[in-house]
């Protein structure tokens, strides 16, 4: 059986110093659950998943906004870069249900060289917390709920 198909989408990237990305989405469409958490491409099922999930909430709450994969030419990556106009978000999307001050690093690199002005670690776990004053953790849930009060 297969768990998931990527569908390829070309992200621009943030910035013309930066690499061009391209972004793989790979959607889940019919697995059962044991085989979604041992599947080598558990993670870039999740962050595809997430990542259509947002841009659609986006989408629907304001017009305007772009979507870009930020990454430097030294490697370092923000998964999901959200610019509307006046404010830009950083998202990392990580498929564990714990998350660590290693899961949001590039989310403050990001702040800390202006890239983003606010950053989110989205993960599979169950609470939402602050880890700074601009950057936050939330669960999955919470977006596939329908909320994105970023």
């Amino acid at each position: 059986m297969v768990c998931a198909v990527a569908l390829g989408e070309r992200m621009p990237a943030a910035g013309a110093d930066l690499d061009v990305g391209v972004h793989g989405c790979p959607s889940v469409f019919d697995c059962n659950l044991d085989q979604l958490l041992t599947s080598p491409a558990r993670g870039n099922s999740f962050e595809g998943f997430i990542i259509q999930q947002i841009v659609a909430l986006e989408e629907l709450q304001r017009s305007g906004s772009g979507f870009y994969f930020f990454r430097t030419h030294a490697g370092a990556e923000i998964d999901l870069l959200i610019d509307r106009g006046r404010q830009r978000i950083g998202f990392e999307f990580k498929a564990g249900v714990a998350t660590e001050a290693a899961d949001w690093k590039h989310l403050q690199a990001g702040i800390d060289d202006g890239v983003i002005h606010r950053g989110c670690a989205v993960y599979n776990g169950a609470r939402d917390f602050a880890v700074s004053e601009k950057i936050s953790v939330i669960p999955a849930t919470q977006i596939l709920s329908g909320r994105l009060d970023l």
